[in-house]
């Protein structure tokens, strides 16, 4: 008899594996409560200091969802998908996250006080860090330390600095949420081929935000291509220490 942990494992190694990119969808209707869901389902998503620096804007009105596709350069899977999440990030969006979390520290009795103590100081690094880590004097300074020591690429200070270390955190939700769409049986597809300035003047972006993804939700039509799947060789993926 097959133990929970083994079924949970044996259900997940199946979805995982079933989640493609689809292009091509029929444009059927799919349930407001299933994207709901689905969308809720993603927000489960780990990110930096619980920031959540991210917004799901789900593209559901039939004329915006023309506009944003065009934008998505008229691509297979953004016209004929059924519904178009654009994920957003910025810090006014962190910002409020990290104000919303203070209050539900300060006001909730579900934490000991060495825990309240805890994320009290985590917030208190999160707001310095948003307050001073996107100031572009950082640029030039970072731009010298990247020559000597590339690993610094990615260390989020600077103007730059700060949009990646968004978009990363933004894009852990995004894959929770493909997941999401397996399992409620609809499929997806990940976009970065799009004009981020004109989808984020259609949906009234504030100033600073960035569109990490665009991701079509439809169900698969019956002549959608899949390729059989390669992946390169788990040796060269997986390096042991």
């Amino acid at each position: 008899m097959q133990t929970t942990a083994g079924a949970t494992w044996t259900y997940f190694q199946s979805l995982n594996a079933s989640r493609r990119s689809v292009r091509d969808f029929t444009g059927e209707s799919i349930p407001d409560n299933d994207m709901q869901e689905i969308l809720e389902a993603a927000m489960l998503a780990p990110s930096s200091a619980n920031s959540q620096p991210y917004e799901l804007h789900w593209v559901k009105d039939p004329a915006v969802k023309s506009l944003v596709a065009k934008a998505c350069n008229s691509q297979r899977a953004a016209m004929t998908a059924t519904y178009l999440v654009v994920v957003v990030a910025s810090k006014k969006i962190t910002r409020n996250a990290i104000d919303g979390q203070l209050d539900y520290i300060q006001k909730t009795d579900q934490l000991d006080e060495r825990t309240r103590a805890y994320h009290l100081k985590n917030i208190k690094t999160m707001r310095s860090f948003l307050n001073i880590g996107g100031l572009p004097v950082w640029s030039p300074l970072l731009w010298i330390i990247r020559q000597l020591m590339p690993v610094f690429t990615l260390f989020p200070l600077s103007p730059a600095g700060m949009r990646q270390w968004m978009a990363r955190n933004a894009i852990y939700a995004a894959q929770n949420m493909m997941l999401a769409v397996a399992a409620k049986g609809y499929d997806s597809c990940p976009m970065e081929g799009f004009k981020a300035p004109a989808i984020a003047k259609i949906l009234g972006l504030s100033y600073g935000s960035v569109i990490p993804v665009v991701i079509a939700v439809g169900k698969r039509a019956n002549d959608a291509k899949i390729d059989p799947q390669w992946r390169k060789p788990v040796n060269e993926a997986i390096i042991v220490h």
